[in-house]
């Protein structure tokens, strides 16, 4: 089930922080809930962001987003041999 990015998510970026961490989109997906995040999801979370006034930069060639956030707990989000 794809969650879309909105407001249950963003519940947990806290956007006044100066403290920071790079994190690039597909891990910031998959800690905020999203399992298996979509071109769409991408997307949208991007728009969110730039509204929120947090830039891309890039780095190596990847994209990193400086944010403070805090992961969502999800019961089986282990990503083992197992998965």
């Amino acid at each position: 089930m794809q969650i879309k990015f909105d407001l249950l998510q963003l519940q947990h970026v806290n956007f006044e922080s100066t403290y920071t961490n790079p994190v690039q989109m597909t891990n910031l997906l998959r800690d905020l809930g999203i399992a298996n995040p979509r071109m769409p999801d991408f997307k949208e979370a991007a728009r969110v962001l730039a509204e929120r006034g947090v830039d891309p930069r890039r780095t190596n060639g990847k994209k990193v987003y400086d944010l403070d956030y805090t992961k969502v707990e999800r019961d089986n989000a282990h990503y083992g041999k197992d998965y």
